[in-house]
Formats: structure tokens, sequence, C-alpha cells
């Protein structure tokens, strides 16, 4: 099966410096095959026989701490959640296209049927049990990143990418 492994708390400036030809053989290590990155980010796609989302998040955070990282948060989606996500997209409408995000919760806490609102100077517009699609607000008056205001509103690690990213991402699963 094919998956996007999202870390969370890589690449800060020099804290928890990791780059990616490491992360592709951290990955290898585990046994993952075909595996890819994206940036320095820590956007990792690969395939493995491993059903389990969450052993596999589990098993790469461990591989992680044993490197001497401080404790990376990991957000696995197979690829049929990302063609669900993708094909969600409520973007389109939106101008400017670059201050539009998703944030990959590590789990499913959003309440079933919370509608689209404000949050600051964020417009949380799609709201799925896992992932948030969220934008600023034309009047913003600051940037905003939505990770901490996400994580203090479901109290769960999340990470968040551009949704450009998140796009290029999913084409590497093509």
């Amino acid at each position: 099966m094919d998956y996007v492994a999202f870390l969370r708390g890589i690449n800060l400036g020099k804290r928890n410096a990791l780059r990616m030809d490491d992360l592709r053989g951290v990955c290898g290590d585990l046994g993952w095959a075909s595996v890819n990155t994206h940036l320095q980010t820590g956007n990792v796609v690969f395939s493995s026989s491993e059903p389990d989302l969450e052993v596999l998040a589990t098993q790469l955070e461990n591989a992680l701490l044993e490197r001497g990282l401080l404790a990376v948060s990991v957000m696995l989606r197979s690829r049929a959640e990302m063609v669900d996500i993708a094909e969600e997209n409520p973007f389109e409408a939106f101008e400017p296209k670059n201050r539009t995000y998703i944030s990959l919760l590590r789990h499913s806490v959003v309440p079933v049927g919370l509608e689209p609102h404000r949050v600051g100077e964020l417009e949380l517009v799609r709201l799925r049990p896992a992932e948030v699609l969220s934008r600023h607000i034309p009047e913003a008056t600051q940037d905003v990143y939505p990770n901490a205001v996400l994580e203090r509103k479901f109290k769960t690690p999340a990470t968040t990418r551009y949704w450009s990213v998140f796009q290029a991402v999913l084409e590497l699963l093509e």
C-alpha cells in the first residue's frame, strides 16, 4: 500500500535538523519501499505492506528518537485518503491561493457536524475528522500559522502544509 507521512517538528532552524536523504534512509531501514521526499519539511511518500497507520507512524517516531531527534509527530495518510481529501478541494474560488492550508491532525478529533467558522485571522473552510482546510481571511492584518491554533483547539498534534505542497506530494503518489 502507498502512504504519505507528514512530519511535525523537524528542520525548525537548527532544531531537530534532518536531511531528507537521512530521512529516506531511516524509512528504508524500517523496510519501507519506494521512499521519496518532497521539500525539507518532512513529506515522505512510501510503500509498505503494513496496513495499520498507527503502527507505521509509531515506527517512524521511534526511529527518529533513536537517531537523537526530539519528539517528532507523524501524521500518516493512505493514498485513498489523500485522493479523498484532494477531491474536496474547497479553495478553487478563493484568492489568493498562497494563503490556503491543510492541517493534518494526528488523531480524528474534529466533532462531526462542526461547521466552518473563523478562529482569529483564520477561516476554517472545510473540517474533516482528522484534517482542517483553512485560509487567512482576506482582511487579515497578520499571518497566523494554523498549526498552533488548531493544536490548542483540538488538543492533538498537527502539522500544516500549504495546499499547493499537499497537491505536489499527492502527485508523487501518481
